[in-house]
């Protein structure tokens, strides 16, 4: 196992803060939030994850690592697992070494080598494409290896999400491309994997274009699609498809799967955070972010999770980690954590 550059550990209790709004008291409860961390004209810090509550001040280091040992981050559901991505050196283009699985909670640590992948929700299995063009289902370990998908050519595959149930895969692929191969075209696919069996339920009309990314809805029955010209929530067998405002983009369910937390472009000229019901309708900002001042990096508003009653917002206001009440109220700063942190984010009760 390789060595960790730099590890901290901390303990940290986390008060059960109340923020006041919508006519009641609200809860905190525990968040996890990382990623590659930069600075303005320095080179990349490496990956750094932090534990917080609602609360003003609340966020606490506890893992951090140098650019050589990791270049991602994600988390399990339940916050127990970090997974990090690692690579060989400084560069991005560098190979892949393996993921590192570290159990939040008991302090295990262990790497799967040469794989590169998404975890499932529970942090039991990884979905990985191999070099050969099988897209691979394999335990957390590395064992188990199988086969869901052989592609025939050039493909790559990127944007891979679980289902929360873990019985179904999103993926988007994108084959061609290249000096003297076809052109390169993009599909969304959701493989069943009980049977084995993968559904293509969106086509990119337009070759070298834009690449649709999957996040699923709660039950597991529908998927927001961003990363196109015009984003959709659409059911996983490819049926009723509707369209939200074309400024939508990255996005996130909330609990109940009733409606959508998105970015969308705000009335000030940068991102803010906008909600819509799960059908595309009724779509407004809730968040309207100044622009800084000319000069500096022109960031906005970018919401990142729902607290587990659905009735808060964590989102990043610029560089600023700030929570508010889930109709746009009573918003709250947390902490300003290495800019770049943003990576992955779970909210646990």
């Amino acid at each position: 196992m390789r060595a960790m550059a730099c590890l901290l550990l901390v303990v940290v209790a986390v008060a059960a803060g109340a923020m006041k709004g919508e006519g009641r008291s609200l809860g905190a409860g525990q968040i996890l939030f990382g990623g590659t961390a930069y600075a303005p004209m320095k080179p990349f810090l490496g990956v750094q994850i932090f534990r917080a509550s609602t609360e003003k001040g609340s966020c606490q280091r506890i893992l951090a690592f140098a650019p050589a040992e990791a270049r991602g981050v994600q988390f399990t559901r339940d916050g127990r697992y970090a997974i990090l991505t690692l690579g060989g050196s400084l560069t991005p283009s560098s190979a892949i070494v393996g993921m590192r699985f570290i159990d939040l909670r008991g302090g295990k640590t262990w790497d799967v080598p040469n794989v590169e992948g998404a975890v499932s929700t529970g942090g039991m299995w990884i979905a990985a494409s191999d070099q050969h063009g099988h897209l691979l289902v394999m335990r957390n370990d590395g064992s188990d290896s199988r086969v869901v998908a052989t592609r025939s050519g050039r493909s790559v595959e990127y944007g891979t999400a679980w289902s929360p149930n873990d019985r179904w895969l999103a993926v988007s692929v994108s084959t061609g491309g290249g000096a003297d191969g076809p052109p390169l075209k993009t599909h969304l696919e959701v493989a069943n994997l009980a049977t084995g069996s993968a559904r293509v339920i969106y086509k990119e009309p337009n070759p070298y274009s834009y690449r649709p990314y999957p996040v699923w809805s709660p039950d597991s029955r529908l998927l927001y699609v961003w990363g196109v010209e015009h984003p959709f929530v659409i059911a996983r067998d490819g049926s009723g498809r509707h369209f939200l405002p074309v400024e939508a983009g990255q996005g996130i369910w909330s609990p109940d799967g009733r409606r959508i937390a998105f970015i969308g472009h705000g009335r000030w000229g940068v991102n803010d955070v906008f909600v819509a019901n799960a059908d595309g309708s009724r779509a407004r900002a809730l968040t309207a972010t100044k622009p800084p001042p000319i000069g500096e990096e022109q960031r906005g508003s970018v919401p990142l999770a729902w607290s587990p009653d659905g009735r808060q917002i964590l989102y990043l206001r610029r560089f600023t980690l700030t929570v508010m009440n889930a109709n746009g109220s009573v918003s709250r700063a947390i902490c300003q954590p290495p800019r770049g942190t943003q990576g992955a984010v779970t909210w646990t009760k």
